[in-house]
Formats: C-alpha cells, sequence, structure tokens
C-alpha cells in the first residue's frame, strides 16, 4: 500500500515537471517595440551678410531665412563700440520672407571705423547681426534685379500722425558745389511734447550733402500743436543730377517725422 502511494505521487510529480517543460517551450507572443519619435525639424536658420561694401558710403545686406512680412529695425554702428554709437538707419519690411538683398546707407559715426557691425531686430524679438570691414569690394548695385525676390529699402517708417511738415527749402534748381541751408518746418502732431533730451534731428538716408555733423538735439521743447523750423548747412555735389537726401526726427519708439529733400543740380 505504501509503495502504491509512493509510486502514484512519484508519478505526479513527472506530470508535473513535464507540464513545466512544455510551458517553457510555448513562444511568447512577441512585445511591439515602441514607435521612434519623429524628429522635430530644426528651426530654419536666420542670418545676414554683408555681400558688398562702398567704404563710408554703403552695403549690401544679403538676408537668409527670415520670416515673411515682418518689420526689422536696422542698426548700423562702430563694431567696438556699438551700444552707444549705433544708429538706426531704417525699417525695412521683409516682403515674402525667405532670401532677399537690400542696400544700407552707412552713417557717419562709422566714417573710417574698420570694423563695422550691422543689426536688424524685430518687434517679435527676433534678431540677427554680423560684423563687416569697412573697405571697399565692390560698388553696391541699385538695380532691383539683384535681388531675391525684391529689393526693399531700409528707410525709416515715421509713426503714423505724429508730424506734419509745412514747409521745405530750398525748391528748384541750383549750380554745382552751391552752398545753401536745407530748411523743414514741422508741427507736431503727435499729442504729446517733444523733449530736447529724447528726440534727435539726424541724417538717415540718400545723399550726404550736409557739411557739418549728422545728428543733433533738438534745439528746443515743441509742444504739442506747436511748430519748429530746423535748418542744415548743406552742399550741392559737384556734378549735376538730382539727388535726394533723408533726415529725421527720432524719438525713442521710433521715428517721428521723416524729412526728406530733392535737389537738382545743373
Amino acid at each position: 500500500m505504501k509503495q502504491a502511494l509512493l509510486s502514484k505521487l512519484f508519478r505526479i510529480i513527472l506530470v508535473l515537471n513535464a507540464l513545466a517543460l512544455m510551458g517553457m517551450s510555448i513562444p511568447r507572443p512577441a512585445q511591439a517595440a515602441p514607435l521612434a519619435a519623429t524628429p522635430t525639424p530644426a528651426p530654419k536658420s536666420m542670418y545676414i551678410t554683408v555681400i558688398a561694401v562702398e567704404k563710408n558710403k554703403r552695403i549690401t545686406v544679403s538676408a537668409v531665412g527670415f520670416p515673411a512680412n515682418t518689420n526689422f529695425k536696422v542698426r548700423v554702428g562702430p563694431f567696438y563700440n556699438f551700444t552707444k554709437q549705433q544708429v538706426t538707419t531704417g525699417t525695412i519690411n521683409t516682403g515674402n520672407g525667405g532670401s532677399f538683398k537690400f542696400n544700407v546707407n552707412l552713417p557717419d559715426t562709422v566714417k573710417d571705423v574698420e570694423m563695422v557691425t550691422i543689426r536688424m531686430d524685430s518687434d517679435k524679438k527676433q534678431y540677427s547681426f554680423n560684423a563687416f570691414k569697412n573697405v571697399n569690394t565692390g560698388t553696391v548695385s541699385s538695380d532691383p534685379s539683384n535681388s531675391v525676390p525684391a529689393t526693399p529699402v531700409s528707410t525709416p517708417v515715421p509713426i503714423s500722425g505724429a508730424c506734419q511738415v509745412t514747409s521745405t527749402l530750398p525748391s528748384g534748381s541750383m549750380p554745382t558745389r552751391y552752398d545753401f541751408d536745407a530748411v523743414w518746418t514741422i508741427k507736431n502732431t503727435s499729442g504729446s511734447d517733444w523733449e530736447t533730451s529724447a528726440v534727435d534731428f539726424k541724417y538717415v538716408s540718400g545723399e550726404k550733402l550736409h557739411k557739418n555733423a549728422a545728428i543733433y538735439d533738438l534745439p528746443a521743447r515743441v509742444k504739442s500743436g506747436e511748430s519748429i523750423t530746423l535748418r542744415v548747412d548743406m552742399l550741392a555735389p559737384d556734378k549735376a543730377g538730382t539727388y535726394r537726401t533723408g533726415w529725421a526726427l527720432v524719438g525713442d519708439r521710433g521715428t517721428l517725422c521723416s524729412l526728406p529733400l530733392t535737389i537738382t543740380v545743373k
């Protein structure tokens, strides 16, 4: 009886071992490998390079990877003292965005400066900058076909309704090398006073016809609704032609008043 019981127990153990071995041999269903994460494309690089320089006069800038329909303020100044001596030369709209070229007139603050910085900032806190040597590398083309897709002009964008230019002199033509005063009479229609410490009167674009400094403090406080007359000593070029120069009243918020002047030299 005892022997039969042991024999039965032995058979049960053998069966259990066999079942265990069978379980080990049954393949387990394979788990699917996790899908690789789709890489997020890196944002396009936005940068500028200076591709042509006329020493002390103007440059051609190539812009790459810029967003569409965005206004960028263009600033130029000495490389080693940019923060204190930079000048806002104008504001440019990127149009269709992507890649394009445009010209920038160099301010007097970088005249004969060896290394110059150019920087572009948008109101969306996007920016790009680069530096270049102020040496002749070729003639800067004014042909619109040299750009992709167009040649935007770097000119100041005035704050709407801030001023009214009531008079601009001279008008008509003048001889070569003629010494004259450019005179603008301007009415402050901004709704706030123009303070001498907060507003500059400065050259911003076009031919450099002025004989002396390119930037001045506003000579007097101008209350809203009042007018002021501003003068700049200028000299006509020594060749016949039509010449355009641009001055402006510029404050902390931007250009308060654009002051263009066109002369004809015969």
